[in-house]
């Protein structure tokens, strides 16, 4: 048995173990704690250098867009603002005509009115001549319901005003009353008359162009046109998956119009000027054509000097076009409806886009040689 004075030197050798093993744990801690205080203040110095250059990169990427915008003379975006009374009144109309369906007095004139418009045949009220006109069926009630009264409308509008390219696009076998039916929707819904429970108009920048009479159908002459561009440009691919497309084609004419009125027109005319910025449009077609003349023009032995006044081109319309393109450039990439955008890849390795509907030797009394695309919906 270990006597009590070997007892103590043992406890006393144990206490001051404990004692340097405590120090050198707080020493540790110490040095741990320095380091991560260093650590730390190394980071807020690093984080705080990033949010100063990111700060200066908004900064200076603000400054250069103000430097461009000045620079190219853009005029401001147009402040939006409630209709006025012309254009609530014409709003009304358009409403009460969305909401009509079939049994509407007016509907049988409207589809004689369109039929004459489009074919040389006898009128038939229902039949496959309707399908030669790009109606899903035989029977143009069960596209007509999908869009009202207001779409039949619209139809006749366009089939009026741009007889060759309708009866073109339809020769070919494009989906012109199913495309309608569905752009003339789109539009009614952007336009705020689309609720069968009421229509209430919201501050839009694009009142304007619909105190004209004729201003919803101009706009739907557009992306009705842009519509058929899409589908002209996917047709040969296009029968397996008809509906697909067609869904396809009325997104990119929605998506074309909501560009076009968050250009804040103010008046018809102007609208009419910003269209020539969308290709397929009739108001672009106009401008190509006037550009074909003028090549033409320019290069013939018969050509007069002297008759520079008669020049189809002006330079009023040179600085329209142009106002309309810088508008254009300067417009946000979500105008109205950010949830709007649809997941398309674009392929930057296909050739130049070609719209078939602006060849020159459209044969109007061309017969169809297709199948038609809707027959197996």
């Amino acid at each position: 048995m270990p006597s009590s004075a070997e007892m103590r030197s043992s406890g006393e050798a144990l206490l001051n173990a404990t004692s340097s093993s405590a120090n050198a744990a707080a020493s540790y801690a110490s040095i741990s704690a320095n380091a991560a205080a260093s650590y730390a203040a190394r980071g807020a110095s690093y984080a705080g250098a990033a949010v100063d250059k990111a700060a200066k990169s908004i900064q200076a990427a603000v400054a250069e867009m103000e430097h461009d915008k000045q620079r190219a003379g853009a005029p401001e975006r147009e402040a939006s603002a409630p209709p006025s009374a012309s254009a609530l009144e014409n709003l009304r109309t358009l409403h009460e005509l969305a909401t009509a369906g079939v049994a509407h007095p007016s509907y049988e004139p409207l589809l004689r009115e369109l039929w004459g418009s489009m074919s040389s045949e006898p009128y038939e009220r229902r039949g496959d001549g309707w399908r030669s006109l790009g109606f899903v069926t035989s029977d143009p009630d069960d596209d007509v319901r999908g869009g009202g009264l207001l779409a039949l409308r619209s139809l006749v509008h366009f089939a009026t005003r741009y007889g060759p390219k309708a009866r073109g696009a339809a020769a070919k076998g494009a989906p012109l009353g199913a495309a309608g039916v569905a752009v003339s929707r789109e539009l009614a819904r952007l336009c705020d008359i689309g609720s069968p429970l009421g229509f209430f108009p919201r501050h839009r920048p694009f009142w304007g162009p619909l105190e004209a009479d004729d201003g919803f159908y101009d706009l739907f002459s557009v992306g009705l046109s842009v519509a058929l561009r899409e589908w002209a440009d996917a047709s040969p691919q296009a029968a397996p998956r008809a509906r697909a497309l067609l869904a396809h084609a009325t997104r990119a004419a929605s998506q074309e119009l909501q560009n076009l009125l968050a250009m804040g027109p103010r008046t018809l005319d102007d609208l009419y000027i910003l269209a020539r910025t969308v290709p397929g449009s009739p108001q672009h077609d106009q401008i190509a054509e006037l550009a074909r003349v003028a090549d033409r023009t320019a290069h013939t032995d018969f050509y007069d000097d002297d008759d520079d006044d008669d020049d189809v081109a002006t330079d009023d319309d040179d600085d329209a076009a142009a106002a309309a393109g810088t508008r254009r450039q300067n417009l946000p990439s979500s105008p109205l409806n950010k949830n709007q955008e649809e997941d398309a890849e674009t392929d930057t390795t296909s050739p130049p886009r070609h719209d078939p509907l602006d060849d020159e030797d459209v044969v109007e009394d061309q017969p169809p040689a297709r199948d038609h695309l809707f027959t197996k919906i």
